[in-house]
């Protein structure tokens, strides 16, 4: 099986969007009455099939085995990020569906989109690398954007902490390569705000590979879902 696109790019709009996808099988997945579908494990994403599989063409690069033929399924993927906002990723799940048993996962798709804001974080993802069993550790990031002044955190484990430090303004001020900075202080851009973050790692994280996240939530309702990665262990 092959899906066409390759990679599907569900752009940078806050908005409501539609992509086609097309799914590309061998017939004799289906041949027994079973039936391939293709799902999606993240609220955000629905898809609907646009029609019933057709026959596709066979080409060289296509299964050897004689008697094979292909089939084409075309699905619509519809995609409403809601109040997620920043770079979500993950993967669409092609699944042969039998009449007795569970799904059979055939094989995925990566999904990618980039939605924009009123804020966003620096790095996008917070990797601690190795970190000692036992004691703490601690990484910072920062917030940028506008309306920062009621931001609130989150994580998803109670080992993982996060402290929001006090708005910082940036007058956006551009002044020729090596003039002296202004005397006064610029005054305050509410456009152009920034938070110092903290994220701690505390002295009962398990040992092991961490996957977690925090979330920053905006007065309006904006949630950025920031990925926090960690290896607790002694290194060899």
């Amino acid at each position: 099986m092959a899906f066409s696109p390759s990679l599907l790019d569900l752009g940078s709009s806050a908005q409501q969007q539609t992509r086609p996808l097309s799914l590309i099988y061998d017939d004799s997945l289906d041949a027994d009455g079973s039936s391939v579908a293709l799902v999606s494990r993240d609220p955000s994403i629905t898809i609907d099939p646009a029609g019933r599989p057709q026959s596709a063409p066979v080409v060289p690069s296509w299964s050897p085995d004689a008697g094979h033929a292909r089939h084409l399924h075309t699905f619509t993927v519809h995609f409403d990020p809601g109040h997620t906002i920043g770079n979500l990723t993950g993967r669409l799940i092609a699944v042969r569906r039998t009449k007795a048993g569970p799904d059979i996962e055939l094989g995925d798709i990566s999904y990618y989109a980039n939605v924009a804001g009123d804020f966003h974080a620096l790095p996008i993802v917070v990797a601690f690398g190795m970190v000692e069993p036992g004691k703490p550790a601690t990484q910072t990031f920062q917030i940028q954007g506008k309306n920062l002044d009621k931001l609130t955190a989150t994580s998803t484990v109670s080992y993982l902490s996060v402290k929001l430090g006090p708005v910082h303004y940036d007058s956006g001020l551009t002044r020729p390569f090596g003039a002296p900075l202004p005397k006064q202080a610029p005054p305050q851009d509410p456009e152009n705000e920034s938070v110092d973050a903290i994220i701690t790692l505390s002295s009962s994280v398990p040992t092991g590979p961490i996957q977690s996240s925090v979330s920053i939530k905006s007065a309006d309702g904006q949630e950025l879902v920031l990925p926090v990665y960690a290896l607790v262990g002694v290194p060899k």
